[in-house]
């Protein structure tokens, strides 16, 4: 019998080269293009067009890409029974989750870009309560992802599939792409670091969804920039200008009515749809995010950055408790070493600090 040589014809030599282990095995790229259409992704996500499906039941070229089933419906708040499709399509995706962790284990230096087809429908698993299975088991394999140190060629691909899910209108689908990023990007850090396309791509992601609608994203966006500030992730160089992006979300900017001044919130491009509060809160969480990144430290920045937090403790739900967040996390985190601490800020200042972090009114 003729054993199929590399290169024949309807296979990619490249491919095969790389991922099988002879002539005539199939590859993940075709293992995934059978896979995927038979999952569903119950999110709405604009990034993902809805295919229908053939009456033969057979999937099209058009559904082999990356355009997964969809639906205005949150698989994490799903109550009504489901059908035997979506049954089957949960167990698929519960196999592929194993397949994907046997992958990893068998040999994480081989990541191949075709995996991150699979993160919008492992992320949108992650904390629903209508399979628990399937949870667990797509919560473990976004783990195995996550702690991979990626080749070079697929740092990009993977930067751009969590771009696309962070689009989801599930805040749990959100959420569980921030935690496979935070993970993913220190995990590869040199790589991305020194490469300043990667940086600027993965800061303006945080950025973005420190101005998500949710307020648990944004809290969780707040975090993950925070760690991307005190790991030097964001050289220094660039640090004044991201302050000036955040103040201009939280200082008053002053337009004449006539003879009189009134107060208008700075938006950034593309904020038309924004809520002005949601933009407000964002700058003062940006802000707190540089005050809970240096924990055993007090750069020049921080004192001025503390003042102004000072300046918004009035302001509406959530931001005075936001910035008492803050503030008790920066008294936890320099008491120890306050006597040094304190010759960073003014005279004038350290009355402001004393009043913020003695006072019983926000701390008692």
């Amino acid at each position: 019998m003729d054993i199929p040589l590399l290169g024949a014809k309807g296979w990619n030599s490249e491919q095969e080269s790389q991922w099988n282990v002879g002539g005539g095995f199939p590859t993940k790229k075709m293992f995934l293009d059978e896979m995927i259409p038979l999952l569903n992704l119950n999110v709405h996500n604009p990034e993902f067009i809805k295919e229908e499906t053939p009456s033969s039941g057979t999937a099209t070229p058009s559904m082999m890409e990356d355009t997964p089933n969809t639906s205005t419906e949150d698989v994490s708040m799903t109550t009504d029974t489901e059908d035997e499709d979506t049954k089957k399509s949960n167990r698929i995706l519960e196999t592929v989750s194993l397949w994907v962790m046997h992958q990893i284990r068998q040999s994480s230096a081989t990541v191949s870009t075709e995996l991150f087809r699979l993160l919008p429908y492992l992320c949108q698993f992650i904390g629903t309560e209508t399979d628990q299975d399937v949870a667990q088991t797509s919560l473990q394999a976004l783990c195995y992802l996550s702690v991979v140190i990626l080749p070079d060629s697929a740092i990009q691909p993977m930067l751009d599939m969590t771009k696309r899910i962070a689009q989801s209108q599930s805040y749990k689908t959100k959420m569980s792409m921030l935690e496979y990023i935070q993970v993913a990007v220190f995990t590869n850090f040199p790589k991305i670091v020194v490469n300043s396309g990667y940086r600027e791509q993965v800061q303006t992601l945080v950025l973005n969804l420190l101005q998500d609608e949710n307020l648990t994203v944004r809290q969780k966006a707040c975090k993950i920039l925070g760690g991307l500030l005190h790991s030097g992730f964001i050289p220094r160089p660039e640090v004044e200008g991201l302050l000036s992006r955040l103040r201009s979300l939280v200082r008053p900017k002053m337009a004449r009515r006539g003879k009189r001044f009134t107060k208008t919130i700075t938006a950034q491009p593309n904020d038309n749809a924004k809520d002005k509060s949601i933009l407000h809160h964002s700058g003062i969480l940006g802000l707190c995010a540089f005050i809970e990144a240096f924990p055993y430290d007090v750069p020049d920045f921080v004192p001025p950055i503390l003042m102004e937090l000072s300046t918004h403790l009035n302001d509406p739900q959530p931001i005075p408790s936001t910035i008492k967040k803050s503030l008790q996390e920066f008294k936890r985190t320099h008491q120890d070493n306050w006597q040094e601490h304190k010759t960073r800020f003014t005279e004038d200042q350290l009355v402001v600090m004393t009043d913020l972090l003695v006072s019983q009114n926000y701390y008692a």
